[in-house]
C-alpha cells in the first residue's frame, strides 16, 4: 500500500506541472514578430529567386517546402515528348517516385514564333526539398524524351491513325 500511495503521489505532482506548464504558455505574450523589410530586401530576395540556377538551386528560406527547383523547355520538343511529360499519370509517378512537384508554366509557342511579351515558352517546373531528388527526376525526364523522341518516325511522318494511298 505505501508503494501505491506514492505512485499516486507522484502522479499528482506530474499533472500539476503539466497544468502549471500550460497556464504559463496561455498567459505568456504572444511573440511580435519583426518589422516588414525593407524595399532593397525584397528586391535581394526577388534577385536572388531570379538568378537560381535551373539544375537545382536553393531558393527562398524555411517558409517554402520546396527548396531545390529545376526547369525543363518543352516547348520546342516533339508533341508526343511534351504529350507524354504532362501526362498525369506520368508525372504523379515521377513526383510520387523522386518527392518533387511538377508544374507546367509558360505558354506554347509554334516554331519560329517567341512568347508574348512577359511571357515564357512552355516548361516543366521540378520543385523538391532534396537537390539530389530534383536532379534524378530532371535526368529520368530527359530520358524519357529520348525514349519517345526516338521511337517517333524521322520528318514527322506517319504516326497517324489512318494511311494515305
Amino acid at each position: 500500500a505505501p508503494a501505491v500511495a506514492a505512485a499516486m503521489q507522484a502522479a499528482r505532482k506530474i499533472a500539476e506541472a503539466k497544468k502549471q506548464q500550460r497556464a504559463e504558455v496561455e498567459t505568456a505574450p504572444a511573440a511580435i514578430p519583426p518589422p516588414a523589410n525593407t524595399a532593397a530586401a525584397e528586391a535581394a530576395a526577388a534577385a536572388a529567386k531570379a538568378a537560381a540556377s535551373r539544375l537545382g538551386t536553393r531558393v527562398g528560406g524555411a517558409k517554402r517546402a520546396a527548396s531545390y527547383e529545376a526547369e525543363i523547355e518543352i516547348n520546342d520538343m516533339s508533341q508526343k515528348a511534351r504529350r507524354k511529360v504532362t501526362m498525369k499519370g506520368y508525372q504523379s509517378d515521377i513526383q510520387e517516385f523522386f518527392s518533387v512537384a511538377l508544374t507546367m508554366k509558360g505558354v506554347f509557342c509554334p516554331p519560329g514564333k517567341s512568347p508574348p511579351e512577359g511571357e515564357r515558352k512552355l516548361f516543366l517546373l521540378i520543385e523538391g526539398e532534396n537537390e539530389a531528388n530534383v536532379r534524378k527526376a530532371r535526368i529520368e525526364i530527359l530520358q524519357e524524351v529520348e525514349r519517345v523522341e526516338a521511337q517517333a518516325p524521322a520528318g514527322g511522318e506517319g504516326g497517324g491513325r489512318y494511311k494515305v494511298i
